[in-house]
This record gives C-alpha cells, sequence and structure tokens, in this order.
C-alpha cells in the first residue's frame, strides 16, 4: 500500500460522486499541515481543486479493504454504487 511508502497518506473524498482522492508525501506531515499548505497552492487549477477539498481531507487508515491485482471485486463495487444511486442515496 502507499502508507509502505510514503509516510503520510491523506484521502480526499470528491463531493459530488464516489470518487477519492489520495495524496502521499515525501516526509512526514500532519493533516493540519496539509490543509495549511493547501493556502500556499498558486496554480489556478490546484487552487480550484483545494477550495473543494480543504475541508473533506482525512488521514489515511486501514479501515478498507485493500484492492490488488488478484483481489479487486470492481463488479461488486460498481452494483453498489449503481444501487445506490437508483435507490437516491
Amino acid at each position: 500500500t502507499m502508507r509502505q511508502v510514503f509516510p503520510s497518506v491523506y484521502l480526499v473524498d470528491h463531493p459530488n460522486n464516489a470518487n477519492t482522492l489520495i495524496v502521499a508525501t515525501n516526509q512526514p506531515t500532519r493533516l493540519e499541515d496539509f490543509r495549511a499548505n493547501l493556502t500556499r497552492l498558486r496554480d489556478p487549477n490546484l487552487l480550484t481543486v483545494a477550495a473543494q477539498i480543504e475541508n473533506r481531507a482525512r488521514v489515511a487508515t486501514q479501515t478498507a479493504p485493500i484492492f490488488t491485482d488478484d483481489h479487486a471485486p470492481v463488479e461488486n463495487l460498481i452494483n453498489d454504487i449503481i444501487l445506490r444511486f437508483a435507490l437516491g442515496q
């Protein structure tokens, strides 16, 4: 997993869909550092992303299953997403 390579890993859920952005750092950081660094961005595209994710970032924990090439039940995940969409959840 990324946490085996990078000392700090953060997850940011997209506000309008089921996607999650994964951000990792080369040096150990804290969530507060990650959020503070968003204010230092200057690229217009990154500023747009930063405005949407500022309060959505969280530290990655090992609570979700890890999908690898030999274990990726994509069909089950997609079925769940379709069902939740159809039910309006």
